[in-house]
């Protein structure tokens, strides 16, 4: 087997950069796998949701008083909620974009422009979660009704940008089959 570049019809990548290239589909593979769990999650959670509220507005209007402890338990699945569908609407591309400067640019500026959006969404990720891992040791508190402990609520924001992270650094290593703020298929 010949190891030269350009070596019959279909090149041969140096071994170092197909092994890149394969960890980093493989990173990718797995964020898609992630990214259908979180989706999941959050539609159960979304489902619990509507049911807490709901139960909560009829104990309010029909026993003149809330339930004992769901005003809690809907804060902390809506945390939840939020985080877990920032990573799949980023992934996915269908978050909110403003494209009013990037349109007026030109191709080469606009790939300038998703790079840096690139690396501002690492150095971003990045300094959330040194963050969080200096906030961690004072998380001592639990929650008045249902006793959880302070961290399962912090630790939200992790479980969106790490996964962000990594999902930033597969976009930075392989080329973008579609460009910039594409829209994908319909979640």
């Amino acid at each position: 087997m010949n190891d030269a570049p350009n070596a019959g019809p279909h090149p041969v990548e140096p071994r170092g950069r197909s092994n890149l290239v394969r960890a980093i589909m493989a990173l990718d593979r797995v964020l898609a796998v992630v990214d259908r769990i979180y989706l999941r999650l959050a539609q159960a959670i979304l489902v619990a949701l509507v049911g807490l509220v709901f139960a909560q507005v009829v104990g309010r209007y029909t026993l003149g008083r809330s339930i004992l402890g769901l005003n809690e338990l809907t804060g902390f699945l809506l945390v939840w909620l939020v985080f877990l569908m920032a990573f799949v609407l980023h992934r996915r591309r269908r978050h909110i974009v403003i494209t009013a400067v990037t349109d007026l640019l030109g191709h080469g500026a606009r790939q300038w422009a998703a790079l840096l959006t690139s690396l501002c969404v690492v150095a971003f990720a990045v300094y959330v979660c040194i963050q969080l891992v200096d906030v961690m040791p004072y998380l001592r508190l639990t929650s008045p009704v249902f006793q959880l402990p302070d961290w399962s609520e912090k630790i939200a924001p992790a479980a969106a940008f790490v996964p962000m992270l990594l999902q930033e650094l597969v976009n930075l290593t392989v080329n973008r089959s579609r460009a910039p703020g594409a829209v994908t298929s319909g979640i």
